[in-house]
């Protein structure tokens, strides 16, 4: 049988059972990570052909039911880098292999 003793012994080194993460919290996670990573991948070498200049203040978001998203690291930059490199990127998608799903180009702030 189980003593006094023990039963203090128990409520002395109780700790708090941690919280378990909810499964669609789980599942949202998972499913972002394979988009950005497929995305990521896809797009990689469109960033590198645009250069240095594109990438010191731009990358690539996720595409999205054919919308690219171009996040912008300053969100005072987001018109003068729409303007100077939306047709470049149109121009460049059209050679690239994964360029025939993008229907749309979006110019975001990037989060912080």
């Amino acid at each position: 049988m189980i003593n006094r003793e023990q039963l203090d012994w128990v409520g002395r080194n109780r700790q708090p059972r941690p919280a378990a993460t909810p499964l669609p919290k789980i599942i949202t996670a998972l499913m972002k990570r394979r988009r950005t990573t497929a995305n990521g991948a896809a797009f990689a070498s469109l960033a590198d052909q645009l250069g240095e200049e594109f990438q010191a203040h731009c990358f690539f978001g996720e595409l999205r039911s054919g919308t690219l998203t171009v996040c912008v690291r300053e969100p005072r930059l987001i018109a003068p880098l729409r303007s100077r490199w939306l047709f470049v990127i149109r121009e460049r998608l059209g050679q690239h292999p994964s360029g025939g799903r993008v229907r749309r180009i979006e110019f975001r702030a990037a989060s912080p």
